[in-house]
């Protein structure tokens, strides 16, 4: 990995209880989700060129702690990874966002075992 700096991420309505929360288990992952009346929590600034709405947060494992991230950092597997997705505020369903090159943002955290 490569450190850069870069301007900090605007994260708005973070607080914002959901009406209804929807969680499923696909047996590979569990797909976190919800519905806001208003406020539906949000990001922008940083990178971005735009302000994205949360979607969804799924996670990755694996069957021990050595392994299981969709990703690799400096060459190494980690136990847990959690996607936290937002999608462009201009698209109105999934299939738009990702329709297009900048539709959406996935932030990641990477989880060690002590």
């Amino acid at each position: 990995m490569t450190k850069i700096e870069l301007p900090e991420l605007k994260w708005l309505h973070m607080d914002s209880e959901p009406n209804k929360i929807k969680i499923a288990n696909t047996g590979q992952t569990v797909i976190v989700s919800g519905t806001w009346q208003k406020n539906r929590p949000r990001i922008s600034g940083g990178p971005l060129l735009t302000t994205y709405t949360f979607s969804q947060l799924h996670y990755h494992w694996g069957s021990d702690n050595t392994y299981g991230s969709e990703h690799s950092y400096n060459d190494k597997k980690v136990p847990l990874e959690m996607h936290a997705v937002f999608l462009k505020e201009s698209c109105k369903k999934q299939e738009d966002a990702l329709a297009e090159k900048d539709g959406a943002v996935v932030v990641s955290y990477a989880y060690k075992v002590k």
